[in-house]
């Protein structure tokens, strides 16, 4: 957060206790659970809320209108599919998406689906196990969510059996000189130390190696389907919806510059996990540049052009 005065400023202004002073305790040289990083950006959000030159509108944007002018007019629904009477429109002159990611879902889910924010929360998850009466799960993937998941499993439920479906084998982050090599694909922190430590050495997780043949995974996940496995899916996460975005009436398809966070139409910018910045690492690997401080750097480099 120190990357960007406006927010540290707003975080040294509040009252406190608050969720930055509550990380600002923790050992800086450690990682944490993610729910802390979520407190600090509920924080963050409610005092940008709390200032007169902020003006915030509630609800969903479906459509954008760029008119003669060069203006843009966003419509503010109650919902995203469009389905009620816009209840408010926005004029603007820039306009800045940062829409988010959602994990991605399988159309057809081979054994039954356990929501990967479920999984990856310690508290819900020993619940959920408890009260359903689980006696197996599953996780479908092999990043930084899966193997979180794997950890709070086991944890949650020593005596659960485990599967692990994967189609490659874990990457760690490399910690070179002055640069880190899978800085963005690589596990981390609590994943690569619970992955060091437990989970290559563990006989309590069953490992299935995924071929990428979508036949072939049909017929490994069959013969796991009578165990009624719980699976969660961390494959990754797909961009959230996108208004359409139209001039003078018609429909424009996005395109975004990962270098510049400019989209292929003036005034339109994107930015967060959504639109992260694409980066070359000195070994030659081209990386998406993932993570809250890395998000607010790319901000800080390229808004000064938008």
């Amino acid at each position: 957060m120190e990357a960007s005065p406006f927010l540290a400023n707003l975080a040294r202004d509040a009252v406190a206790p608050n969720a930055y002073t509550t990380l600002q305790a923790m050992d800086q040289d450690q990682g944490c659970d993610l729910g802390f990083a979520a407190d600090l950006v509920l924080f963050l959000t409610q005092q940008v809320h709390q200032r007169t030159d902020v003006i915030v509108h509630t609800g969903y944007i479906t459509r954008i209108e760029q008119q003669e002018s060069g203006i843009y007019n966003a419509s503010l629904h109650e919902d995203f599919n469009a389905t009620s009477v816009p209840k408010e429109h926005i004029n603007a002159t820039k306009i800045v998406l940062a829409n988010g990611s959602q994990p991605i879902k399988p159309i057809d889910p081979q054994l039954p689906e356990l929501d990967l924010d479920l999984a990856l929360t310690p508290s819900l998850l020993k619940k959920y196990i408890e009260d359903n009466k689980i006696t197996s799960m599953a996780v479908v993937g092999s990043s930084h969510s899966a193997i979180l998941a794997l950890k709070n499993i086991t944890e949650c439920a020593p005596d659960m059996d485990v599967i692990h479906f994967y189609r490659s084998q874990l990457r760690f982050a490399v910690y070179q000189k002055d640069w880190i090599l899978y800085d963005n694909t690589g596990l981390k922190g609590i994943a690569a130390d619970w992955a060091r430590k437990c989970y290559r050495g563990t006989q309590k997780i069953q490992k299935v190696k995924l071929t990428g043949d979508p036949v072939a995974e049909v017929n490994t996940y069959e013969r796991y389907h009578h165990l009624g496995t719980k699976t969660v899916y961390a494959i990754g996460f797909s961009r959230s919806n996108v208004p359409v975005v139209s001039v003078r009436g018609e429909a424009v398809a996005l395109k975004i510059d990962p270098f510049t966070g400019k989209f292929n139409l003036p005034g339109i910018f994107g930015c967060g996990i959504a639109y992260p910045e694409q980066v070359t690492d000195p070994a030659g690997n081209v990386e998406f540049a993932v993570g809250f401080f890395k998000f607010m750097q790319f901000v800080k480099k390229v808004c000064k052009d938008w």
